[in-house]
């Protein structure tokens, strides 16, 4: 636990996740008894420490930031605290009204989760669950995911009018097989479990169900876990990918070609802005961009440097991000990316209409990239740590304990790996016939 800071939102904004496992902890100087806890995804949770006349010290959780505003969560620290004084317990309050507005054979997963807009204390509910799952996970984009998912596949379903303590593992199963016989992919089945589980305990913490959740393991887990993807690009798919993005021109034709040459992730790509390139030619991809949650150094290859040459704006251009709408002022786009153009251009790059994009996706091309990184041999071998670095994944060397004494950054040998592929690349596209295949099992 750190000192005692003074909080306001331009701090609240730029925290820092804690190291992963652990978990930070702030206490407001500005207002006595008002605690935040950041965790290892960077998500900012409220508490309230206060007593009852006095008698031992209680704590009171309350919404995420910035679910709840700092001036919100000031005032409710400083009631709990004035009605503690009077030898009211709020926290006990709080739970008493929840415990009294449902009854238990009325809480099912639409009352609680449905967000009927013409019953608002019952909406209140799936509003509270979902801000508190967003103080879980990094990217607000993934809560709005996750919300659409589950009223597809769940609240469409028999099983959401049932009592939350009436269902069993059994009827578990069945929703399995129904989202299975409604062609739900495994994937969204796992997310949508995933999100169940979570509502379970919010209710438990709630006082909304007691009792112990229906989980076992074949639900949760195996019964939903999709199988390990093996898909990369074959040298005649990376040429006419490199032919369709040509064709499509800025912004998306480049943002996938930039994906390509740099094997990065789709979203820390999309939101690269010109500022995070630094004279050294190093992508400085910030914390909130990266899957881990951790400032990124990417080293850019020849090519790629050549690409952002071409694209860069003009003299009096105002363009933030690199591949931006019209107007500069954000990405081309700022929710999902949908690949149905980069697909069609690809057939037509093949001169066959009818062919099939063979089930690959841009997020292969990182497959691509580090299978073919490993395959390099004799002098210009990439070592298996640097290659797992370059592609945002913490390599050997810095796993478990040896990444607490090792600082190194090794962005020598990243920028040489990444030199390396991207000099692959170019051979593979300009239809080198010297260049060895990707032999790695499909």
């Amino acid at each position: 636990m750190t000192g005692a800071i003074r909080f306001s939102d331009a701090w609240l904004r730029k925290l820092t996740p804690a190291s992963k496992g652990k978990r930070l902890q702030y206490t407001d100087a500005d207002c006595r008894g008002l605690i935040l806890r950041v965790n290892e995804v960077g998500g900012r949770q409220f508490l309230v420490r206060y007593s009852v006349r006095g008698r031992g010290q209680k704590m009171m959780t309350l919404e995420p930031y910035p679910a709840i505003s700092l001036a919100d969560a000031r005032e409710k620290a400083r009631e709990a605290r004035r009605m503690g004084k009077e030898g009211i317990d709020v926290k006990a309050e709080r739970e008493k009204r929840i415990e009294e507005r449902i009854s238990e054979s009325e809480r099912t997963f639409t009352v609680l989760f449905g967000g009927d807009d013409d019953e608002k204390d019952v909406s209140k509910w799936e509003n509270e669950f979902w801000s508190w799952k967003a103080g879980r996970v990094r990217r607000e984009e993934t809560v709005r995911t996750l919300r659409n998912m589950f009223r597809r596949m769940f609240l469409c379903s028999e099983w959401a009018d049932v009592a939350i303590s009436d269902i069993d593992t059994a009827d578990l199963y069945a929703w399995l097989d129904w989202c299975r016989e409604n062609s739900s992919s495994e994937t969204a089945i796992r997310k949508v479990a995933g999100v169940l589980r979570d509502m379970y305990k919010w209710s438990i913490r709630k006082r909304l169900y007691r009792g112990v959740p229906p989980s076992v393991k074949e639900v949760w887990e195996v019964g939903i876990k999709s199988g390990k993807r093996t898909r990369f690009l074959t040298p005649d798919e990376l040429r006419a990918v490199w032919s369709a993005t040509e064709k499509m021109g800025y912004p998306r034709g480049s943002f996938y070609r930039f994906m390509l040459l740099t094997g990065q992730r789709l979203r820390q790509t999309l939101w690269i802005e010109w500022s995070d390139i630094d004279g050294d030619n190093v992508w400085h991809a910030w914390a909130d961009n990266t899957k881990s949650g951790e400032e990124k150094l990417v080293p850019l290859s020849r090519q790629a440097l050549t690409l952002l040459k071409s694209i860069r704006p003009k003299d009096g251009e105002k363009r933030r991000y690199v591949f931006a709408k019209t107007d500069g002022g954000e990405p081309f786009v700022t929710h999902k990316v949908k690949h149905y153009e980069l697909y069609e251009a690809t057939r037509r790059a093949k001169d066959d209409p009818t062919h099939p994009d063979g089930g690959w996706t841009p997020h292969d091309f990182r497959r691509t990239q580090r299978t073919r990184l490993a395959q390099m041999s004799g002098p210009h071998a990439i070592k298996s740590h640097v290659a797992d670095m370059l592609a945002g994944r913490q390599g050997d060397e810095k796993a478990g304990v040896s990444g607490i004494y090792n600082q190194y950054d090794y962005l020598v040998e990243m920028r040489e790996a990444a030199q390396a592929w991207a000099d692959w690349l170019e051979a593979v596209v300009s239809d080198d016939e010297t260049v060895v295949p990707l032999e790695a099992a499909r």
